[in-house]
């Protein structure tokens, strides 16, 4: 007996021994789980901020530069500082999801423009190997959705992504299917197809695992991280769905996705996701005071380029305490604020400044790199915008703010026939008051010169030019300022088409301005 109680109690103590050193090594991965986590997230935040300037300069003198060589060259820098944007994304996107911390947002989604800018994506893919892409998408699938569109565009770019880097010959096509189910709701099927080199059986379950590539694969050719498809099928499992490959080597690939329980949008958040896109080139902002809260001096110059409208006064803070200084001394409209400056961040400045009654109501707007910061940015600030900042971004949450002007626009700011499009909105008294004499002088010194326009020499047509913002700038009417900075930019860099073209639209303005704003001055067309 003696010996048994004494082999139990051995045996409970090396159980015990066990379990500490389970639970002390369970500590260990934990606490190098989450230095690992702090690691990626501060790592994200440092390779994001030269990558803000990176893409954000290239987006801006891609909108500028019109020598088709040039264009070219900083084509080839905007897709690599976006694939490599894509790399970024994709680790820490792998460590998020091993934390548990991969998180679903769903919103209206529209498939059938997604799927087009899916074409726009690939389409130097399909050009340069001369490849068909076909998206086919049954009449039963409902036009808007509820899902995350950001996690399916993330989807379809790896999918779509690794076919048509592996097919060389044929084409790679989109199908979508869908089956009512019982509770209204929908089961979406969504499947990419390609003609490539396909898989080998018993390396299909192989791919889906994080850092695995098919065996064999020429790596010089087709490169790659293997964290694609391993991705894919985690944001698939989160959506509560699956995600199935049949394929032949030799004879291509079909990733098949079944996303289950998939809700229709109302009719109402339907018909807001069919308004026009937002252009940056259409947008013109009133007179305003922008405060840019930013330590780094290339993202403040982004930035400004950015916001290179003639109305707005721009100014900067390089730290938290400078902003709320600054903000006290002038009271700007609004703030854009990075959260992680020296001296004060973001968060504490604007916490400071809705904390004040006469500066609470002034809206801040978050810029960060970090996904983290989002939830703190929504309930510290008016809303927020990530690093690497778009204009059209950056664009799209100034207008929930500030008031603005918008000139629908083509590539040359023009309809068919060459004529300006405008719409007005937010004119002050001020401005409408000097209108009747801004028309007289367009009919009677304007329109005189603009149609003798053919005759006039390049030294004229600057004069005319320079004329034409001087009367916008005076009468702060922003679509004839609009209209002066589109021949401005057209004049500085000699493109005669696009310059006639624009011209073109001097009748529509004024005809515009007499018909909707001065509906007295249609008695001008009787005398």
């Amino acid at each position: 007996v003696d010996d048994r109680t004494q082999e139990l109690k051995e045996a409970l103590e090396k159980l015990k021994q066990e379990n500490k050193i389970r639970r002390s090594s369970e500590k260990e991965a934990k606490a190098a789980s989450e230095a690992k986590s702090l690691f990626l997230a501060n790592m994200s935040h440092e390779l994001r901020t030269p990558m803000n300037a990176l893409l954000g300069f290239a987006e801006v003198l891609d909108n500028q530069i019109q020598n088709p060589k040039h264009k070219n060259y900083l084509s080839a820098i905007l897709t690599s500082g976006k694939a490599l944007l894509n790399l970024i994304n994709d680790i820490l996107d792998i460590s998020k999801i091993e934390a548990g911390k991969l998180e679903l947002h769903n919103s209206v989604v529209r498939l059938e423009p997604l799927f087009q800018e899916m074409k726009t994506i690939f389409s130097q893919h399909i050009e340069n190997k001369g490849l068909e892409f076909n998206i086919r998408i049954a009449e039963d699938v409902p036009d808007a959705l509820l899902l995350d569109e950001t996690r399916l565009r993330q989807v379809l770019i790896n999918l779509l992504g690794n076919a048509f880097k592996f097919t060389d010959q044929g084409g790679v096509e989109i199908l979508v299917s869908s089956t009512l189910l019982l509770d209204r709701s929908r089961e979406l099927v969504l499947s990419v197809r390609d003609t490539g080199i396909g898989i080998p059986e018993d390396q299909q379950r192989k791919i889906f695992e994080a850092f695995e590539q098919q065996e064999g694969q020429d790596q010089n050719r087709y490169g790659g991280t293997g964290l694609g498809l391993a991705i894919v099928k985690k944001i698939v499992d989160t959506m509560g769905g699956q995600i199935t490959v049949v394929s032949k080597k030799g004879e291509g690939s079909t990733f098949t996705i079944v996303l289950n329980d998939v809700q229709i949008s109302s009719a109402l958040e339907s018909r807001e996701m069919s308004e026009h896109p937002i252009d940056p080139e259409s947008v013109v902002f009133g007179k305003t005071t922008i405060l840019i809260a930013e330590d780094i001096p290339l993202n403040r110059e982004l930035i400004k380029t950015y916001l290179n409208f003639p109305e707005l006064e721009i100014l900067e803070a390089v730290n938290g305490e400078m902003c709320i200084k600054i903000a006290k001394q002038r009271k700007p409209d609004l703030i854009l604020m990075d959260v992680k400056m020296p001296v004060m961040d973001g968060f504490t400045a604007s916490e400071t400044l809705k904390s004040d009654p006469l500066l609470k109501d002034i809206p801040i707007i978050a810029v960060t790199a970090l996904q983290k910061d989002e939830e703190r940015a929504k309930k510290l600030c008016n809303s927020y915008i990530q690093k690497p900042i778009s204009r059209k971004e950056l664009t799209a949450e100034l207008m929930k703010y500030l008031q603005y002007t918008t000139v629908p626009a083509t590539s040359s700011n023009t309809d068919s026939d060459g004529a300006l499009l405008f719409s007005f909105e937010n004119f002050d008294k001020e401005t409408a008051a000097r209108l009747p004499d801004l028309f007289q002088t367009l009919e009677h010194e304007i329109s005189p010169q603009w149609e003798q326009r053919e005759m006039l020499s390049i030294d004229q047509i600057e004069e005319f030019v320079i004329k034409i913002i001087e009367l916008g700038d005076s009468s702060n009417y922003f679509p004839l300022k609009q209209w002066g900075r589109k021949l401005k930019e057209f004049v500085e860099i000699f493109d005669m088409e696009n310059l006639e073209k624009t011209m073109k639209g001097f009748p529509q303005i004024k005809e515009m301005l007499k018909k909707f704003l001065f509906p007295s001055f249609s008695s001008l067309d009787k005398e």
